[in-house]
């Protein structure tokens, strides 16, 4: 299958093009590796497969809404936290019960 027969079949089935995919599914496991490790943002960049930092910090701006290193600031504590906020029914912002039904 040639490339652009590929894009199109891949838009036409998933919903959003492949390199939006490609980007979204870099930008999650950058997300993992800051909250595992204590990884340079260059080193993340280079693992996720994003090998320039330029290019990585505007994507993952993009799809997360902070910076990569914002992110790695924020990422590290809530990794160790054994409940995830979803579980507890806590919101994110200020720890108060979410409305849950």
């Amino acid at each position: 299958m040639v490339p652009k027969a590929f894009s199109r079949f891949f838009r036409d089935k998933v919903g959003i093009t492949y390199t939006s995919f490609s980007h979204i599914m870099r930008a999650a496991k950058a997300c993992e590796l800051f909250s595992a490790t204590d990884l340079a943002v260059p080193e993340v960049s280079r693992r996720v497969g994003l090998g320039s930092v330029r290019t990585f910090d505007r994507v993952f701006r993009q799809l997360v809404g902070v910076s990569p290193r914002q992110f790695q600031r924020t990422a590290r504590p809530a990794a160790i936290d054994p409940l995830p906020r979803t579980a507890t029914g806590l919101s994110g912002s200020g720890g108060e019960m979410a409305d849950v039904g």
